[in-house]
């Protein structure tokens, strides 16, 4: 088995569905996957997996596994890809497109078995629980509450970046997040939102809780990743 694969999602949405920012922005998210796909070969040996709905898009990069989807909708599928990278990788390291690391670390660094997350996107309980409080999350709450999920002691997590190393020991897991994604997507949708993985970050949290998969909140690899990511930087060739 091979070591590492980082995992990428890029899909060119509707048009019709946005306006003219939402279409430059998407634009944009795109010719970043490009160029971050270029670096990662260029700087390491790490496979390249990307889900896109456009692969000839990709066709001029180089990509160890493609999963080809016709969902624009598959913003919640960032667990899915790395599932699927883990049946040929013994970890999936996941970061958004529109963002830059210090990719040539990667090979010095070390992955234990399980879910290693850069933390939550609040550090405040307070605030975390008011988030997860709201009525968007109403749906996630009751189905929790239906199937005798622990919600109240979830994480909400970041998922910019995370990796998850092992895959047929986390089974209950990625069955577990796969459940609780369509809830999210069909949420977003009910209240006409386009879906973009709005509760994610809780999926994963919830997903973590409840399937008892070992749980590296801030490990010392993917916290030396995550000290050198950057949101759309510009000009830096190794970020």
């Amino acid at each position: 088995m091979k070591d590492i694969a980082i995992c990428l999602l890029a899909f060119k949405a509707p048009t019709k569905d946005m306006n003219v920012l939402e279409t430059e922005a998407n634009n944009f998210y795109l010719e970043s996957a490009k160029r971050l796909i270029k670096r990662i070969n260029k700087h390491s040996t790490a496979g390249v997996c990307l889900m896109t709905n456009i692969p000839s898009y990709f066709q001029d990069v180089e990509v160890d596994m493609l999963v080809e989807t016709e969902d624009v909708t598959a913003y919640t599928d960032k667990i899915k890809i790395c599932e699927y990278a883990l049946y040929e990788y013994r970890t999936a390291l996941y970061v958004d497109c529109d963002c830059r690391f210090f990719i040539d670390m990667i090979p010095e660094l070390d992955w234990e078995p399980g879910f290693h997350s850069v933390g939550g996107w609040f550090t405040d309980n307070d605030t975390a629980d008011s988030i997860k409080s709201i009525s968007y999350f109403k749906s996630i709450r009751d189905y929790c509450e239906l199937t005798g999920l622990n919600f109240d002691n979830a994480p909400l997590i970041n998922e910019r970046m995370f990796a998850i190393t092992g895959r047929k020991e986390h089974k209950a897991f990625f069955e577990l997040y796969k459940e609780l994604a369509e809830i999210t997507k069909a949420n977003d949708i009910q209240l006409g939102n386009y879906p973009i993985g709005r509760g994610e970050g809780l999926a994963m949290g919830l997903s973590i809780l409840n399937s008892k998969i070992k749980w590296n909140d801030k490990s010392d690899s993917i916290m030396k990743l995550y000290s050198t990511l950057r949101h759309n930087p510009q000009n830096d060739e190794n970020k």
